[in-house]
């Protein structure tokens, strides 16, 4: 009686035939979804918990990843929005559109084809920065690197939207500082510069999110054109070859040591050039150059162009390399660095000039007494004697600190002068204090001289002179904002860059003689 027993695939195979090696393969699960899907048998709302827990976690991966272009973009719409030197240049900016005639040729009306370039130009430095911001951005957030894995389902909208967010503020932030300026003057003209400037920023919101759209449908007019395929169209291969619905994911990086294509090789080597370029040649005109761009052309010129390298240089070519970031490295170089680099110091008095010597307060109530009294100020009975304090706060502090002066001049005539016994201030403060004592340090102009100098319109103009508050009224917020965006953000870096110290003398040392050395 023979046993029954199952034949084995050797049995029945022909003898000429090699048995067919089978192997197992194990799908890999992905570790998105691995991270976001809770143990087995947890609670629904522990589920969904966790599942929140996990998507704020790799929601603050993609925020620390883009770090350098949130700060960018914070820095760029705070000083346009909200700082009062934002306002200004703002202020600045819109006054130049204006078809009056101007004698210092800074109008449409005095002067209109500079002027226009200017406005040109400014106009175009805000999208250029904003474009320097989405860009790294979007690159950052494109990619899954080796040392910063990114969660593909729970940030799929974030990675998308973030960078188109960023662009659109940088447009916003000029928005809301014209809206301000409207609402607090009340005037046409800057409430329609704010209109202009809001539809900039939703323009460009879509034609960031259209563009690939467009250029796919400019492809197929041109089949030999390739199309890069976009953040949101990627999904993963392997969960469409298992019927499931398709989940967007990163693309991987391959081969570190070639991620960094040679476009975008040009491209941050262009803009460090271009950058050094900027810091050089307004290091060579650290007065008349950064005047001809504007303040506010400089803020965003400098504020995209820090915001590109800092992104492409210290955080993605090292990340797309397969190494970590910079970002320490850099830290740590930069505060070595500054432990010897101290480029403002102050230039020393001319051993020729000749300094007034210190009195005590005795001495000098006695010199004031007899200048008042050769001067032709009233002595009899009892003597007003006045002190001026002026806080600081920049050229507006220095310009209206002057015109505060040259108005109480105005308004109580020579008695004022004459009652003048000690003025003091505080950063712009002392510059309008000195601007003014250096006009009337002689108690005033004549009536001709007056009435020359004064601003057309001003009721009383023959009686005072604003000379002083006219020419505090120039550009020097441009010298500066110059000095700090670019040669002196790039001596941190290269040494013996310069100091934004140095365009504030310089513009200092370009006023009238009268104010110049006082």
């Amino acid at each position: 009686m023979g046993f029954l027993r199952a034949a084995r695939p050797a049995d029945i195979m022909d003898a000429n035939e090699t048995p067919a090696k089978t192997t197992m393969t194990t799908p890999t699960p992905d570790p998105a979804a691995r991270r976001l899907t809770p143990p087995a048998g947890t609670e629904p709302d522990a589920t969904a918990r966790l599942s929140a827990l996990g998507r704020c976690l790799a929601w603050m991966r993609v925020v620390i990843l883009s770090t350098y272009p949130i700060v960018g973009t914070a820095i760029a719409f705070y000083v346009v929005a909200f700082s009062d030197q934002g306002v200004d240049m703002l202020l600045d900016a819109m006054s130049q559109l204006s078809w009056r005639h101007d004698e210092s040729q800074q109008t449409l009306g005095s002067d209109p084809l500079p002027v226009l370039l200017r406005a040109v130009l400014s106009g175009c430095s805000v999208l250029i920065a904003a474009l320097s911001i989405w860009y790294p951005a979007r690159r950052l957030l494109s990619r899954n690197f080796r040392f910063y894995p990114i969660d593909a389902d729970a940030t799929a909208t974030l990675r998308e939207w973030l960078p188109r967010l960023l662009a659109m503020l940088v447009p916003l932030g000029v928005t809301v500082g014209y809206a301000r300026i409207a609402a607090h003057s009340g005037a046409l003209f800057p409430a329609l510069l704010a209109a202009m400037w809001l539809v900039v920023a939703i323009m460009l919101v879509v034609v960031l999110h259209k563009r690939r759209a467009w250029l796919n449908a400019l492809g197929r007019r041109w089949p030999g054109r390739r199309d890069a395929p976009s953040l949101s169209a990627a999904v993963d291969p392997s969960a469409s070859q298992a019927g499931a619905p398709a989940r967007p994911t990163l693309p991987e990086v391959t081969d570190m040591n070639d991620a960094l294509s040679q476009a975008t090789a040009w491209a941050i080597v262009t803009a460090c050039f271009a950058y050094v370029v900027l810091a050089l040649a307004f290091a060579a005109s650290p007065v008349a150059l950064p005047r001809f761009f504007g303040g506010t052309a400089l803020i965003f010129f400098g504020v995209g162009g820090l915001t590109f390298i800092a992104t492409m240089v210290i955080t993605y070519w090292p990340l797309s390399r397969g190494s970590p970031t910079l970002t320490v490295l850099a830290s740590f170089y930069i505060l070595v660095i500054a432990a010897w680099l101290d480029n403002h110091g102050m230039r020393p008095v001319d051993p020729d000039v000749s300094l007034a010597p210190a009195l005590r307060p005795a001495e000098r109530a006695a010199a004031w007494t007899a200048a008042r009294a050769g001067s032709g100020c009233t002595t009899a009975g009892n003597v007003p004697v006045l002190y001026v304090a002026a806080a600081g706060g920049g050229i507006r502090a220095a310009y209206w600190t002057t015109r505060v002066l040259e108005e109480l001049s105005l308004q109580l005539s020579r008695d004022f002068d004459c009652s003048l016994f000690a003025l003091s201030g505080v950063s712009g403060g002392s510059l309008g204090v000195a601007a003014y004592v250096a006009v009337n340090r002689d108690h005033g102009v004549t009536r001709v001289e007056a009435a020359a100098s004064a601003p057309h319109g001003d009721a009383g103009a023959a009686a005072t002179p604003y000379r002083a508050s006219r020419t505090l009224g120039q550009d020097f917020l441009s010298p500066a904002v110059a000095g700090l965006l670019f040669y002196d953000a790039l001596q941190r870096v290269i040494p013996g860059s310069g100091s934004r110290a140095r365009p504030l003398a310089r513009a200092r040392e370009c006023l009238p003689t009268g104010l110049r050395h006082d």
